[in-house]
């Protein structure tokens, strides 16, 4: 989640936690999963897409003779 100021917290936090509004406004509802395929970014970097320009997740495999982290790509990197 990208920061804002419009949070409904429920817990885990010392913070204030709305559980009753949190209860109101959740549905529950089962819903089909989607599952998102990796885009190989090169040999050692794997992206998972995302709608969210703010969020991006990489999977990376540092084995024997694949290149470092250095220079990993991140989602503010063109």
């Amino acid at each position: 989640m990208a920061n804002s100021d419009n949070v409904i917290r429920a817990g885990l936090t010392a913070k204030h936690a709305d559980v009753p509004e949190l209860l109101r406004i959740l549905r529950f509802e089962e819903n089909q999963g989607e599952i998102i395929k990796p885009q190989a970014r090169n040999r050692s970097e794997w992206v998972y897409p995302s709608p969210a320009k703010e969020f991006a997740l990489s999977r990376f495999s540092l084995k024997k003779g694949c290149p470092t982290m250095k220079g990993a790509g991140t989602p503010w990197r063109s």
